[in-house]
């Protein structure tokens, strides 16, 4: 896990904080939003228009700059639906 958290730091790779235990890593580091599934807590990518938007829409009503924000979408997936 060092070696992936070193690359997560590098950009190389994008770490997921899905709320569970443990640690999901994604070989895509272009941002992108996540689906996971609550069942079986599989990790999938969803390919989605550019949400670049909401970092504008986030920052109208903020003091601060936002700079990047993970997508994530909970639910059940198609097998465990």
């Amino acid at each position: 896990y060092r070696n992936l958290t070193l690359l997560s730091n590098l950009g190389e790779i994008q770490k997921i904080s899905c709320g569970d235990a443990s640690e999901h890593f994604d070989g895509n580091a272009m941002p992108h939003p996540h689906f996971v599934c609550n069942n079986c807590h599989k990790v999938d990518d969803m390919e989605m228009d550019n949400l670049d938007f909401l970092n504008t829409l986030a920052n109208q009503k903020f003091g601060g700059t936002i700079e990047k924000h993970q997508l994530i979408f909970y639910g059940k997936c198609e097998k465990c639906k």
